[in-house]
């Protein structure tokens, strides 16, 4: 139950940065008045037990009462929903106090509408929906087995059947999937069909600068992977990981490259500009990352080993490359590597502790909240609003989102980088919460830190402790935050 309730609360987090009308579409996306519209038909009742009467009487549902509503709540205080009358009520509670919050009431034929649409093809029994909405309210099997009248075995062979059916491997995937598209409007969002090489070619053609070059380069495996390549054909070649949304490229960055003689490669991963990709697992995402590596350091023209220039999630990219493949490796550079995520109150930490948490407990959750926040991101007020409110306590990163926030060619850039790369920023939130810093003590290549000073999330003293333990060198970038690879490019190239 601890769990599900965990869940909940994470996805809120993830939310939070969203403006309370698009957060309310994602908790209650259908209309509820009495003819049904929208996908679901659910009635919502606010209450807030500290005072009396704990709910509007304008909130009730026809046929219930505030006393019904009492004993809901008192029904639910352990747990995180109630089977009643036919009913499923979940109790979205706004604080850890559980105090207020609402009642989401969801009736017998919403619920069978629902599962329709959420599980096409899944064909469950009256016994097996009842099972699974007892798992979405956090009982045990031995629990639903006692409240059914019914042994546990027969109650753990009908959640075996539901995981069949529904292609979900444990309960708590199948309770937080099915609540979190309960909740979702269930109309598809993006119906985007470029091919993968389409959409980075017009990106590249309309947002990048024309000395930029864009390479389609075959693996071993037969996949096409696609490379950009910048700077000096002839200059001191880098393996660029991108982080999670490439960053946007500018005339002047260019410049800087052939100032010092730098040319970076940046091999793009699966699903980064590429919405039409295909969903990979996270196996498979990893190991056609390694096969891109391998290709882009072709382009180098000679057989020297790889420097890796590792920006935030890339670096475990360029770990695991390194350990998998230690006599290609010469160097990573991490620059605002992703170790020891700390937690705060501020809003950037909010959203971002909210997505490790649903991705270390669920990937497939994680792939359906960001596709709701790509669907709405797609409006240019609300990516403003979105980026404002997560970088709002860091003033060296505000001062580069507003920046871009204020010229058009660059926001339109940015707007495309973060709706397009859906399916590569949940398999790079996954790969943040799957540390393998441990790895670093078996690489023999040079290991080099660049960090700023101001980083909001990962602090300088979490850096230096790890960059002394592996003897490793440490530059700290003053009046930097997070995001090292904007607007600092030229502090970054005079130290590699």
């Amino acid at each position: 139950m601890q769990k599900e309730q965990d869940v909940s609360r994470s996805a809120k987090d993830v939310l939070a940065t969203l403006p309370a009308n698009v957060i309310a579409e994602f908790s209650l996306p259908a209309k509820t008045d009495e003819r049904g519209e929208g996908p679901y038909q659910i009635h919502t009742v606010r209450y807030d037990q500290r005072v009396d009467p704990v709910c509007r009487k304008s909130d009730l549902p026809t046929g219930i009462s505030t006393q019904q509503i009492i004993s809901l709540l008192n029904s639910t205080a352990n747990y995180f929903g109630i089977l009643w009358e036919s009913r499923l009520v979940l109790n979205i509670k706004e604080n850890s106090s559980g105090y207020t919050g609402k009642l989401l009431i969801f009736d017998s034929d919403t619920l069978n509408r629902a599962l329709n649409t959420i599980y096409p093809e899944h064909n469950l029994t009256h016994a097996e929906k009842r099972t699974l909405y007892q798992v979405i309210c956090g009982l045990s099997m031995r629990e639903a087995a006692e409240l059914d009248g019914l042994s546990p075995e027969t109650k753990r062979s009908q959640i075996k059947s539901v995981r069949a059916k529904t292609g979900l491997g444990r309960q708590a995937d199948i309770a937080t999937y099915t609540v979190t598209r309960l909740l979702m409007d269930t109309e598809t969002n993006v119906s985007n069909h470029n091919s993968s090489h389409q959409c980075i070619r017009d990106y590249h053609k309309d947002h990048m600068p024309s000395t930029v070059r864009l390479h389609i380069l075959v693996g071993d495996s037969g996949y096409q992977h696609r490379v950009l390549d910048m700077g000096p054909s002839g200059g001191n070649p880098f393996i660029t990981l991108h982080p999670q949304i490439v960053p946007y490229l500018r005339n002047e960055d260019i410049d800087v490259l052939h100032k010092y003689n730098l040319r970076l490669i940046w091999p793009l991963r699966n699903g980064s500009l590429a919405p039409s990709d295909k969903l990979l697992d996270f196996n498979e995402h990893s190991e056609r990352c390694l096969e891109a590596i391998d290709v882009a350091s072709q382009l180098t023209g000679s057989n020297k080993k790889i420097k890796f220039l590792a920006l935030m999630s890339g670096g475990f990219y360029a770990i695991n490359f390194a350990y998998e493949s230690p006599h290609k490796v010469d160097k990573i550079v991490f620059v605002g590597a992703c170790y020891k995520n700390k937690t705060s109150e501020k809003t950037y930490d909010i959203f971002r502790n909210g997505m490790t948490r649903i991705t270390s407990r669920s990937p497939l959750l994680t792939r359906v909240l960001l596709s709701f926040l790509g669907s709405k991101l797609r409006d240019k007020s609300l990516l403003t609003d979105f980026l404002e409110g997560l970088y709002k306590d860091s003033e060296a990163d505000m001062k580069i989102v507003q920046k871009e926030l204020s010229d058009e060619g660059s926001f339109n850039a940015l707007q495309k980088r973060v709706v397009c790369s859906e399916r590569s920023i949940a398999q790079d939130f996954f790969f943040m919460t799957s540390p393998n810093w441990n790895l670093l003590e078996e690489l023999e290549c040079e290991l080099h830190f660049l960090h700023g000073a101001e980083d909001p999330a990962h602090s300088v003293e979490d850096i230096s402790e790890l960059a002394k333990s592996r003897n490793a060198r440490l530059d700290i970038l003053e009046n930097v935050g997070q995001m090292v690879y904007y607007e600092h490019i030229e502090a970054v190239a005079k130290r590699l």
